[in-house]
């Protein structure tokens, strides 16, 4: 993870669109000082809202803002890497992700570089999962843009790609070749767009959405025979919303007006 070359440090920083970019790092840098010389290197208008994720075995810890940065992974190293003995491991494999955290005043559209990066690899696994309510049409309107994402022009691949694009629920409403003409009208009517532009759009549309910028868990219930067992918790700038999977209703009446800080803890 660690390049040293003379006295300069290099450490590797990965992104959630499955890139990276080695950074110099200082032994006097916090993370928000860190924070801001990637925003810098990779040309983001702002670094409100990102933060650090260190993968380390099975754990996935959040790094302060006001951390410094080798001591947190040093930290790290102490807690994980003693044996029984007491004695400490020579190797520490881990991993930094430099990820979006907060979402209170994301607006996709406004840092074009932001929405490619971060904010599309974010919240397209979470739709195609189905954490979202949505309609046929919407439906159909982002599985063109995520194939045009992947595929520019190049429309010979979107039969075998169907399970990619859409959620599982939908599968199952229309068949393949339903699925496709529904698709491949949207897709042309986008035509103009670039793979970027078509990533942006995609997030535009979400974007309307009461559960865009959320952190989803899958939970089970046993107290309220009413609601079924299986629920959806959804935090985000407006509180917490309780989906319905089977449904996938928001019961609104259980929208909290608190704001609860919290972090992604996977990108795929």
């Amino acid at each position: 993870a660690i390049q040293r070359k003379t006295t300069q440090i290099f450490h590797k920083f990965y992104f959630p669109n499955d890139t990276y970019e080695n950074i110099e790092v200082d032994s006097c840098n916090k993370a928000k000082d860190l924070s801001v010389r990637i925003a810098k290197h990779i040309q983001l208008k702002s670094v409100k809202g990102f933060a650090f994720f260190v993968k380390i075995q099975d754990k996935i810890l959040s790094l302060p803002e006001n951390e410094f940065f080798f001591d947190f992974i040093r930290h790290l190293s102490e807690l994980t890497s003693k044996t029984k003995s007491g004695q400490s491991g020579r190797n520490l494999n881990y991993q930094v992700y430099f990820m979006k955290k907060l979402w209170v005043d994301t607006v996709p559209g406004q840092d074009r570089q932001a929405d490619i990066v971060f904010h599309y690899s974010q919240e397209l696994p979470k739709y195609i999962r189905g954490y979202h309510q949505c309609t046929r049409d919407e439906a159909a309107e982002l599985a063109a843009l995520i194939y045009r994402s992947r595929y520019g022009d190049n429309a010979s691949n979107l039969s075998s790609s169907l399970a990619d694009l859409l959620p599982k629920v939908f599968l199952k409403m229309a068949s393949s070749v339903d699925w496709k003409r529904h698709i491949l009208s949207y897709y042309h009517k986008g035509s103009f767009m670039s793979r970027e532009e078509a990533k942006v759009q995609f997030l535009k549309v979400i974007y309307k959405w009461p559960t865009f910028g959320s952190a989803f868990f899958e939970v089970k219930q046993t107290g309220d025979n009413k609601i079924p067992e299986k629920l959806i918790i959804a935090i985000n700038k407006n509180g917490i919303i309780l989906i319905e999977p089977e449904r996938k209703g928001y019961k609104m009446d259980d929208l909290l007006t608190s704001y609860i800080s919290y972090f992604l803890n996977e990108a795929n």
